[in-house]
């Protein structure tokens, strides 16, 4: 008893506590009030004694004639003191300097912290003043029944209603007023609810009553609430009866209840724009119907009433915004409040989700419903709104679309369904020029195709489907890319924005799913491909839609895509002719019909050359694929007469056809005949060279091939040259580029193949005498001005290569043959005499020396050029001729040496020559004097002594020539 009196002393405490606090807050009301009216004051005696001094001041400059004759000492310069600098400012310009700015905090914090800092001590008294009451009001009455306690709170709660009606109309008594009427619905509320839970309110025993009573304190506070002159009263009556129903058992009474609170606090916000009351509102029922759906033992048997309440209470808060009196507010907190009543009424309803096979047709109800009401706000150009509904209505319809699950339609129509429905919303956001809007749509479109496009890969084994699926995605795509071009704004505008993408990422989606279709639908029947083909063809014929430059681009991208995907197809198909029918024909129509209808034209740039180029490697790879399987030969003789064919209609298209489209075409044909030409010279290294089939008996078929090769090389290399230079707009191309290499490298080709025909033909003792040949060939003066200059760089390399094969390899030569053209003893020196003649002819000079070979052939000819030929004929002397001849034939060297040495006047070839004499006469007098006999020693000595003899009257006669 002690204890309870302790706590009602308590309570008293603060109910009297409240009640100093509720005369504080008029106390500083009335201060403010003072403030105000000195403030006001002081500004108006400011300004009359501003206006005083005017009306009384004296002219500048003028002195009174009674003091001009009055001596006045000397000006003494004062500074103005700091306070009566300040004294003559004006008072409401010193305030304004001395209020300090502080950083700008958002509009919704702002508001939130201003409400509080106003409205915390209002609420902390009204709670303390009504705990106050009642439990000093059951401490006084202690003795009394429960029901005669329950009438004095409800008496104090009307006498706190009488007393604020009373002085709600004086000055001191606005804002009391409204608080004690929030306190007198927070009593009777707390004193009906309390009835039913304290024992010492309690006066009845069916639970009936209870209700009924309940009932009526919610009546009671929402009148109060109706009647709220702020937003804050109104809000707090209601959150006040939603947080009571909390409190008492979750019947589907007290649901309904809740929805009527609930409703009739929404509608509160709309005899007001208070969207804090509209989000208080809807945040407390929904905190109640959370609650209240946990305390239920099964959801299943409450789920329709909850749904429905939900939607209900949900519907009414969502069309608040719609009244004109919202159009006014800032666009952030009404944003805020929709978007926050969208969240917590979908959080809600998914909370019922129980399995229901049908949900898709509530969800699609409910999306209908948002974009009926985007499309209204749109009309009555409320944007923030018409662009949230229209959002929350997307997501509704994906929704929608994902719960169609339960009805057993499978995942690949779902996905199909969810993209046509994306790219319809796209659409129509992006006609309407909702920038937002067609972005988020996009990211949609993008999610949706991208699933759709895995799900068509991962049914590969169900062709119909496929191409079913992606037919029924072309049409729509087409459609919306033809309903683009009638846009009052042209494209080029549109692509300046992000929203923009949409009309590229419809030809990106357009071509991707044909090539899908392509490649995993169309492949399983023959005729799907040729299907395709025409399909393009026809497409290619909307004149409107292909002078678009990215649609042309996707466009041009896939044709090349299908004509690569027959090199794929073509191998995989065991009858040739059905091969070339329905896989290799087909692309070739394709390509001459795009040619025809100029598609290869992009942003007034002729694409032509990629034209020549897809069409070379189609007709080159199919050839290889269907003929490489009968005879390796077969594919090397169609790259010879493709180029030959490809290098004639250029010329001939570069001849009678003088414009820049004719020049660029012919420019791309000679470079495709130079890639056959390269494709079998790789054929040839690889295959052919090793390969004895035999044309003729006397001519194998790859050297027949390569003579051809050869002779074609030489023929484009001395044909007549394409120049671009009087077309500078295509100077800049990768074809054009490439034009000189491939008008200069064919003779290096033919080079290559007289080579390897040379080597592959003939044997080694006669491999000397063709580098020599043409060696010498490529020397001649009267030849140069045809070839190259880098024809020289290839005599000095032949030239090297028969000192080499006549020094080392024909050196080693086991024995001779029976030919005479194979016996080495006769080759060698032959080869030896085109060697000189090669060096002799290399010694004339051209004008222009760039090459780094020539530059060190032509600085040291001697030493590069003859040295080596004169060093390879003693080895190939000493290794291939009887020991006992060998001083005499060397000696006979150094004779020729040195006369070569005088002609060319080089001091340093005549001195080797006479200290290899000098060896000579010492390998004569210790080897041949001991070695050979008599008969020989007498021959050797004679000629050599002749020699020497030559020797020394040569040296002595010319010897004037090497100073």
């Amino acid at each position: 008893m002690d204890i309870l009196s302790l706590f009602l002393g308590i309570c008293a405490f603060l109910g009297a506590l409240a009640f100093m606090r509720l005369t504080r807050l008029n106390q500083r009301m009335d201060a403010l009030e003072r403030k105000i009216n000195e403030l006001s004051a002081q500004i108006k005696n400011a300004k009359q004694r501003e206006i005083s001094e005017l009306s009384t001041g004296t002219v500048i400059g003028q002195i009174p004639p009674s003091e001009s004759l009055i001596p006045k000492p000397a000006p003494v310069a004062i500074k103005p003191s700091i306070s009566s600098v300040t004294s003559k400012v004006p008072l409401t310009v010193r305030m304004k300097s001395e209020i300090t700015v502080h950083p700008a905090m958002p509009d919704s914090v702002e508001v939130a912290f201003s409400w509080l800092k106003e409205n915390w001590a209002g609420f902390l008294g009204v709670a303390i003043l009504v705990l106050g009451i009642t439990f000093g009001t059951v401490y006084l009455s202690f003795f009394a029944s429960p029901f005669v306690r329950f009438l004095i709170l409800i008496g104090i709660g009307l006498g706190l209603l009488g007393a604020g009606h009373y002085i709600r109309n004086k000055s001191f008594g606005k804002e009391l007023s409204a608080w004690l009427r929030s306190a007198s619905g927070a009593i009777v509320l707390f004193t009906v609810l309390a009835s039913s839970f304290i024992e010492a309110l309690h006066f009845y025993h069916s639970p009936q009553i209870g209700l009924e009573l309940l009932i009526a304190g919610l009546a009671y506070n929402i009148v109060l609430a109706y009647f709220a002159s702020k937003e804050v009263f109104a809000s707090f009556h209601v959150l006040i009866s939603l947080i009571a129903l909390v409190m008492v058992p979750k019947e589907l009474t007290v649901l309904f209840t809740a929805i009527t609170v609930a409703i009739a606090g929404v509608g509160l916000s709309t005899r007001h724009p208070w969207n804090s009351n509209l989000l208080v509102s809807f945040i407390g029922y929904s905190i109640f119907h959370i609650l209240w759906l946990k305390g239920q033992h099964a959801i299943a048997p409450v789920a329709l009433y909850g749904v429905i309440g939900t939607s209900l209470v949900g519907a009414c808060a969502l069309l608040v915004h719609y009244h004109k009196i919202y159009q006014e507010l800032p666009q952030n907190q009404s944003l805020f409040s929709h978007s926050a009543i969208w969240l917590l009424l979908g959080f809600q309803l998914a909370l019922y989700n129980l399995g229901f096979a049908y949900l898709f047709i509530p969800l699609g109800g409910a999306t209908i419903a948002c974009f009926i009401l985007s499309s209204y706000a749109k009309k009555h150009n409320i944007e923030w709104l018409y662009i949230c509904d229209a959002l929350v209505g997307q997501i509704l319809a994906i929704m929608t679309i994902l719960s169609l699950t339960r009805v057993n339609l499978n995942h690949e129509m779902i996905a199909w369904i969810a993209f046509i429905e994306s790219l319809c919303f796209t659409t129509l956001t992006y006609w309407l020029r909702q920038n937002l809007l067609s972005k988020i749509g996009l990211a949609f479109m993008l999610g949706a195709f991208l699933i759709l496009s895995f799900m068509l890969i991962g049914i590969e084994d169900n062709p119909a489907q496929v191409c079913i699926i992606s037919l029924a995605s072309l049409l729509p795509l087409y459609i919306v890319r033809n309903l683009i071009l009638n846009r009052e704004q042209s494209e080029q505008v549109a692509l300046d924005t992000f929203a923009g993408v949409f009309p590229l990422a419809i030809d990106a989606f357009y071509y991707i799913m044909a090539l899908l279709m392509l490649i995993i639908g169309l492949s399983a029947y023959l005729w799907g491909y040729s299907a395709l083909v025409v399909g393009f063809i026809a497409m290619s014929v909307n004149k409107r839609l292909m002078a678009r430059e990215y649609h042309k681009m996707f466009y041009l991208l896939f044709a090349t895509l299908a004509v690569v995907y027959t090199w794929y197809k073509v191998p995989l198909i065991d009858n040739k002719i059905t091969a070339v029918i329905y896989y290799g024909i087909p692309p070739i129509i394709l390509l001459l019909w795009l040619l025809k209808e100029k598609i290869f034209t992009l942003e007034d740039q002729s694409l032509e050359d990629m034209w020549v180029y897809l069409v070379g490697f189609h007709v080159g790879i199919v050839s290889t694929i269907l003929a490489f399987s009968y005879s390796p030969f077969i594919p090397g003789a169609l790259f010879l007469i493709y180029g030959l064919l490809f290098f004639e209609f250029g010329m001939w298209l570069y001849s009678y056809a003088l414009n820049k489209r004719c020049c660029f075409i012919a420019i791309a044909c000679k470079n495709m005949a130079f890639l056959y030409l390269i494709g079998y010279t790789l054929l040839y290294l690889l295959l052919y060279i090793q390969s004895e089939s035999s044309l003729f008996s006397y001519l194998s078929l790859p050297q027949a091939l390569t003579i051809m090769a050869c002779a074609l090389s030489l023929y484009w290399y001395f044909s007549k040259p394409i120049v671009s230079e009087p077309y500078p707009q295509i100077q800049w191309r990768i074809s054009v580029k490439a034009l000189p290499v491939s008008q200069a490298v064919p003779f290096d080709i033919a080079f290559i193949f007289i080579l390897c025909l040379l080597i592959s033909t003939f044997s080694a003792p006669i491999h000397p005498l063709g580098y020599g040949m043409l060696g010498l060939a490529l020397s001649v003066p009267n030849l140069r001005k045809y070839l190259p200059n880098r024809a020289l760089v290839y005599a000095v390399c032949l030239l090297m290569a028969v000192c080499v094969q006549v020094a080392i390899v024909s050196s080693k030569w086991a024995s001779p043959l029976s030919d005479w053209y194979q016996n080495t003893h006769i080759t060698g020196p032959i080869s030896m005499v085109l060697a000189l003649g090669v060096a002799s002819l290399l010694l004339r000079k051209p004008e222009q020396v760039e090459n780094k070979i020539l530059k060190l052939f032509y600085k040291e000819p001697v030493l590069v050029g003859f040295l080596p030929i004169f060093t390879a004929l003693g080895l190939f002397l000493m290794w291939r001729f009887d020991k006992a001849y060998l001083t005499m034939l060397w000696v006979v060297e150094v004779a020729i040496v040195v006369a070569v040495g005088f002609y060319l006047r080089s001091k340093m070839l005549v001195h080797i020559a006479l200290l290899f004499l000098v060896f000579c006469v010492c390998r004569l007098m210790i080897y041949d004097l001991a070695q050979t006999t008599l008969i020989i020693k007498a021959f050797v000595f004679i000629v050599v002594g002749l020699l020497m003899i030559f020797i020394h009257i040569v040296y002595k006669k010319y010897a004037s020539r090497l100073s």
